[in-house]
């Protein structure tokens, strides 16, 4: 009776959520009209005249953001995917008109769509860190208000007695019962790859990950209260029913049997992210689930917004406070090749250079976008890799896409390779340039020494430099590496320990931080926990 009354206050809630989405949406339009006007008030604003200089990020930055950042502000750190991460300040202020544009997006979402069940499962890391994804998704330690439970059951996370699930059970048990008990309607994530390894995980250890599902079936009363009733402010229709009917299978269950009301899900699905939002559809029925697209948002800014006008989802330049232009892909980076976005043209490949009111002025995103079409004057943008993603020993000039293609290749013909949580070229200058290909998961590699072979040849086909450099003997061969998932993570990714890196960790196909530097790295801070 509790689930059928509580999916009744879900239905009103859901109904509230497309009425507001209905409303937002022509203030969208407004904003969308007014792009112009809007940013030559910027402009002035900010004081950008055609002397004012391209910046992109370093220590002259760094020291002036943490200068103006004031009191009260807590720092950002970016997914690091261009080297260190970055520190970016956010105040309380900041926090909530960002908390605003992303409830704007998605209440225009669903209101755009029809979604009937709003209900949403958000794939934030469980705890914190210091992403932006864990400031805006922090919650006090105590269970949020009722409402809230039921519109966004990944709220109930952050309390202490989840917390201590989580250390029993696992991260993955955990949410699968969050998601059984609640069955919402959507789920979100911002990289693609944090639900693919969540479903992988499922099919790969069903047992580990149905224990707390199982104990929670055999007995509920041997729980602590606040769990049970935690589990009461999550019921929904027929979550007795799937819980028994999971806690009875020996082998893994379709995703549709555990969460049968998914009809939504939002994620990237542009650049490097793509493989994986191809392995989240092994799992899920496309013809079911409904993907939407996440808006384009950095750390350090928002790049664009959806927008619902027509059939298709289109993403535009116009967060409130930020002046957008671009530089076309291929040309010098100079005040005199910006363009405003109504100039762009369909088709072309542009980066992106914002100024807003947190004091970045003229800053290089290094964000490439391509133009899909005009949308009300404006471009349609499309987020494709960044800039800085290439590395070249002796002028092969490899690029992020280039190795992306060269792993699928490979995969191509090693299946087994499928599943690795994340593979990734690095290059190394030891005995002799060349790339290794590490491969980061938990399952042992067969025939390890065969992948190089087969990796040489796929960058000869992607890369006619890199074949001619090979055969010349300037490139040695390809070597492949085996690592475990949360080394590689730690030293090829460069993630600080304790970080989660489900919160917004890209796992890029190439990194250009050569291999003997990222193990220097790792030998010293070993010195130094040593010497500890």
């Amino acid at each position: 009776m509790r689930g059928r009354i509580q999916d009744g206050i879900r239905a009103v809630i859901a109904f509230w959520v497309r009425m507001t989405g209905h409303g937002l949406n022509g203030l969208h339009r407004w904003r969308v009209r007014r792009h112009r006007h809007r940013s030559k008030k910027l402009r002035a604003r900010y004081a950008i005249t055609a002397d004012t200089p391209i910046i992109r990020h370093g220590e002259e930055l760094d020291r002036s953001l943490q200068a103006s950042a004031g009191r009260g502000i807590r720092f950002a750190a970016t997914s690091g995917s261009s080297g260190v991460p970055k520190r970016i300040p956010y105040s309380q202020r900041r926090i909530r008109q960002v908390k605003a544009l992303y409830m704007d997006a998605f209440c225009r979402a669903f209101g755009a769509m029809g979604v009937r069940r709003t209900s949403l499962y958000v794939f934030s890391a469980i705890g914190t860190d210091d992403s932006l994804t864990s400031l805006m998704m922090a919650e006090r330690q105590s269970l949020p208000p009722y409402f809230s439970s039921l519109q966004a059951p990944y709220r109930v996370h952050g309390h202490p007695a989840m917390l201590t699930l989580e250390k029993s059970y696992g991260t993955a048990a955990v949410r699968l019962w969050v998601l059984v008990i609640s069955n919402p309607g959507a789920m979100y994530a911002t990289n693609p790859s944090t639900i693919a390894l969540f479903l992988e995980q499922l099919a790969e250890h069903w047992e580990s990950c149905t224990a707390l599902i199982r104990d929670w079936g055999r007995d509920l009363n041997t729980f602590d209260p606040d769990v049970r009733r935690i589990a009461a402010r999550l019921s929904s229709i027929g979550d007795a029913e799937r819980i028994a009917v999971i806690s009875n299978s020996a082998t893994p269950l379709p995703f549709s049997q555990c969460v049968p009301a998914l009809s939504f899900l939002c994620c990237w699905d542009g650049g490097y992210v793509r493989p994986y939002l191809d392995r989240v559809w092994v799992h899920l029925d496309s013809q079911a689930v409904r993907h939407l697209p996440m808006y384009s948002m950095s750390t350090e800014t928002v790049e664009t917004l959806p927008d619902f006008q027509d059939v298709d989802v289109a993403f535009l330049p116009v967060a409130p406070g930020v002046l957008y232009e671009f530089l076309p892909v291929g040309s010098e980076e100079e005040t005199a090749a910006l363009l405003q976005p109504e100039v762009l043209k369909v088709g072309q490949e542009y980066s992106m250079v914002v100024s807003d009111p947190w004091g970045l002025v003229r800053y290089h995103t290094e964000d490439v976008f391509s133009v899909a079409r005009r949308v009300s004057g404006l471009p349609d943008l499309r987020f494709e890799r960044r800039l800085g993603l290439a590395f070249s020993f002796t002028g092969e000039k490899l690029t992020g896409d280039q190795a992306r293609a060269a792993i699928q290749a490979v995969i191509e013909q090693r299946s087994d390779l499928a599943q690795m949580p994340w593979l990734v070229l690095v290059p190394s200058t030891e005995p002799r340039p060349h790339y290794k290909l590490v491969m980061a998961g938990e399952s042992p590699v067969l025939a390890c020494s065969q992948i190089g072979p087969l990796l040489d040849t796929a960058l000869g086909w992607v890369n006619q430099e890199y074949l001619d450099k090979r055969r010349s003997g300037r490139l040695g061969a390809p070597e492949a590496i085996p690592m475990p998932f949360e080394d590689a993570l730690r030293w090829v990714g460069r993630q600080q320990p304790g970080r989660r890196w489900e919160t917004q960790f890209k796992f890029l196909p190439m990194v250009t931080t050569p291999w003997e530097k990222l193990m220097a790295e790792k030998d010293a801070e070993s010195a130094t926990d040593l010497r500890s």
